[in-house]
């Protein structure tokens, strides 16, 4: 109580600060933290890193233990399991490498990120798929809805339809949007100045979970980079035209 009320706690502001820290001291301020008998370590306050016996250190003695004893930081330190460390490690190497692109403006040729902007917006446009008539496509679906060999598939069919139109539609309206902003006939707003950051390193718009330029939410699941995932689109754009 002294310590988490009153020395500690009365610092603490919060009240599930206060919470937490009276948790850690009910799991620290045992009896076992001293050693008895002829024990020389105590309550081990870590994997690795039991406690001293504090009969034999100052306070100077305590902060040159840990200077010297401490564990490195691991996930078991913490009581996370060893694999825990995977996903933090594959973020932050995902994030370097993303930070080491946008500085280098994505590779490629001779030309400034604004050449890089306007040509990549012209290719893009122009190789863009109309929408689908989903007027046609469901007269012709339905008559097929009613058989029960054929039904699932073409409900199937239609809602990846629908999607592919949504997507198309933001497609096309960012990018149109893009072009008059370049233009200076439209405001650039937050959405415009995302999708040119993602356009300058190659990225496909709003893999950044920041970006308001949300082509990644209407999207299917990829890390392709912004021309081959693009021709991903197109093929199959055409595989449901097929359809």
């Amino acid at each position: 109580y002294i310590f988490g009320e009153i020395m500690y706690g009365g610092h603490i502001t919060d009240a599930w600060d206060r919470r937490t820290n009276n948790t850690y001291l009910a799991e620290l301020m045992k009896p076992e933290l001293r050693p008895e008998g002829e024990a020389k370590v105590g309550l081990e306050l870590g994997p690795g890193f039991p406690s001293p016996d504090p009969t034999t250190l100052d306070y100077e003695g305590y902060a040159q233990y840990i200077d010297t004893k401490m564990p490195k930081e691991s996930p078991p330190l913490f009581g996370l399991h060893p694999n825990a460390e995977i996903g933090y490690l594959t973020s932050s190497t995902a994030n370097l490498f993303s930070t080491i692109v946008s500085l280098g403006g994505g590779g490629g040729g001779g030309g400034g990120a604004g050449d890089v902007v306007k040509a990549t917006m012209a290719d893009l446009l122009d190789r863009c798929p109309e929408e689908l008539q989903m007027v046609l496509i469901d007269q012709m679906a339905e008559p097929l809805l009613a058989e029960p060999s054929q039904g699932p598939y073409v409900v199937c069919a239609l809602q990846e339809c629908r999607r592919m139109n949504v997507l198309l539609g933001v497609i096309t309206k960012s990018l149109s949007d893009l072009e008059k902003g370049l233009a200076g006939t439209l405001n650039m707003t937050q959405a415009i100045e995302d999708l040119i950051a993602a356009l300058t390193i190659s990225e496909w718009p709003g893999r950044n979970p920041y970006s308001q330029c949300a082509w990644e939410k209407f999207s299917w699941p990829s890390k392709k980079s912004l021309l081959p995932q693009y021709a991903d689109m197109i093929k199959r754009h055409g595989q449901l035209t097929s359809w």
